[in-house]
């Protein structure tokens, strides 16, 4: 197996109330400066702080080649599949994908993904330049509902009294 890439990075900053995430998808293919730069404000240095919670869905590899790429150990995750496992009283490594985990527990009526259902993942496919309109939205979608999937398995996990499990297992 080859070294690990990091062709994308997908952030969101979710807004008050009823307000959209404000979304950022990070070209670090292009550019691996945004993830080698140091300091509060940086990329690495959001992703390292203890005080933001980081939400993820499958991050196992993403937070795996961030530590073997850039050394860079992401702190206070969470990772939405493991939370729905849990939840659904399956093993954790019985993870779902993220397009079927948003519809069930947000709903259609919610979650409206364009590219997500019909994408085949292939190796490489995210490093074309300029990135194709259709990777564009679908990484942009990627992150686009994971703050309410968040607040939503927070609730429930909360009422269920498996709070420390998920951290624990993230």
């Amino acid at each position: 197996r080859g070294r690990r890439e990091i062709d994308l990075i997908q952030v969101a900053v979710d807004g008050q109330s009823d307000d959209k995430p404000l979304i950022y998808v990070f070209d670090t293919y292009r550019n691996r400066g945004i993830l080698q730069a140091r300091g509060q404000y940086s990329l690495r240095g959001i992703l390292e702080d203890e005080n933001v919670i980081k939400v993820l869905h499958c991050g196992q590899g993403d937070s795996a080649a961030l530590k073997e790429c850039y050394g860079i150990g992401m702190a206070n995750v969470r990772d939405t599949s493991i939370a729905d496992s849990i939840l659904l009283g399956c093993s954790h490594n019985t993870m779902r994908g993220l397009g079927k985990v948003l519809l069930d527990w947000l709903g259609n009526e919610v979650v409206q993904l364009t590219y997500k259902s019909n994408l085949v993942h292939e190796v490489g496919m995210f490093q074309e330049r300029p990135l194709p309109h259709r990777l564009f939205v679908y990484s942009y979608e990627d992150v686009l509902f994971l703050g309410r999937l968040y607040t939503r398995l927070e609730t429930c996990r909360t009422e269920r009294g498996i709070a420390a499990l998920w951290r624990l297992l993230s």
